[in-house]
C-alpha cells in the first residue's frame, strides 16, 4: 500500500532475506503510474506473479486480494516533497488535504 517506488518494500525483503527468510512481492497498489513503473522496471523484489494494482487504495476491495503473511504500509507522499508542502503552503506533509484519507473497512 502507497508502494510508490518500492523502496521501503525493497529493504524489508532485503532484510528478510539477509537473515536467510525467502519472501516476495505478493501485489503493490500505488495511484501514480509512474512510480509504479519505475519499481516495476528497476526493483527485483517483481515476480512474474506479483501484481501491480494502480488506484486509491480506498477502491481495492481487500478480498480480491492474494492473502499475504506481511502487509508493507508505507505513508502516501502526497504532500511530502519539499518544493509541494511550499506551493501548497503547508507546515507539514500530512497537513495536505488528502493526506491519510485511506480506511479500509
Amino acid at each position: 500500500m502507497a508502494h510508490g517506488a518500492g523502496i521501503l518494500d525493497y529493504y524489508l525483503h532485503k532484510g528478510l532475506e539477509d537473515h536467510g527468510i525467502r519472501s516476495g512481492l505478493v501485489w503493490a497498489v500505488e495511484m501514480e503510474n509512474i512510480y509504479l513503473q519505475t519499481s516495476q522496471n528497476n526493483n527485483s523484489i517483481w515476480a512474474y506473479e506479483s501484481q501491480a494494482i494502480e488506484g486509491h487504495i480506498e477502491d481495492v476491495e481487500p478480498r480480491e486480494l492474494i492473502r499475504q503473511d506481511i502487509l508493507v504500509a508505507g505513508l502516501p507522499c502526497t504532500g511530502d516533497p519539499k518544493a509541494w508542502r511550499s506551493k501548497n503552503k503547508l507546515r507539514f506533509a500530512e497537513a495536505h488535504e488528502s493526506a491519510g484519507t485511506a480506511f479500509i473497512g
